[in-house]
């Protein structure tokens, strides 16, 4: 149980240190593939899986998950971080997105209004004092950007960098740009 929900999750098994971390919150993690050629034993988790526990939800995460999430007496929620196309959340009965844009493209491609919800993941902070631009090797006056993500292009951080109108009024050669990453990505070099 972790903030009060009892939660299940059904997950691939190529990453054993998230199944690890998961399982050490005392939540019940369930493998499967999610092989779209070899379906099956991905189904038979997933329904064995939903027939144990009988949630109120399934929340698919990924898109590949909601093409295998089963019916029942749940409510399945497909999450959308990204313009992915709703058919792969097919078995979904709500559509979850982070964004109003995003929102706007699920419901263009064909969900009813009535069966998309924005939920904002971005956190609210209250002011804080400046950070000293010493420890980035910024000088003042030199806009300084942070990224709390990891280097994927999902993340779009190719967008960022391929502007040339730069921000806060000026060239991105006279900014300082600095990733604060983790993930699969991270050996990848800064950009």
């Amino acid at each position: 149980m972790k903030s009060g929900f009892t939660q299940r999750v059904v997950t691939r098994a190529n990453n054993l240190h998230k199944v690890q971390e998961i399982a050490a919150l005392d939540i019940y993690v369930d493998q499967a593939s999610f092989h779209n050629v070899l379906s099956w034993p991905t189904s038979r988790t997933l329904k064995r899986a939903v027939g144990q526990f009988r949630p109120d939800i399934v929340h698919n995460w990924m898109g590949r998950a909601g093409s295998f999430s089963p019916a029942g007496a749940h409510r399945n929620i497909g999450w959308y971080g990204g313009y992915y196309k709703p058919d792969r959340f097919s078995r979904c009965d709500h559509h979850v997105a982070v964004t109003q844009d995003i929102a706007d493209h699920i419901v263009k491609h064909g969900v009813p209004a009535d069966r998309v919800s924005v939920l904002h993941v971005y956190a609210e902070f209250d002011k804080a004092e400046p950070l000293d631009r010493a420890e980035f090797d910024t000088p003042e006056g030199v806009p300084l950007l942070l990224s709390l993500s990891r280097l994927h292009p999902k993340k779009g951080l190719d967008t960022l960098f391929g502007r040339h109108d730069g921000c806060a009024g000026r060239s991105f050669v006279d900014c300082r740009f600095r990733v604060a990453r983790g993930g699969v990505e991270s050996s990848d070099p800064e950009p």
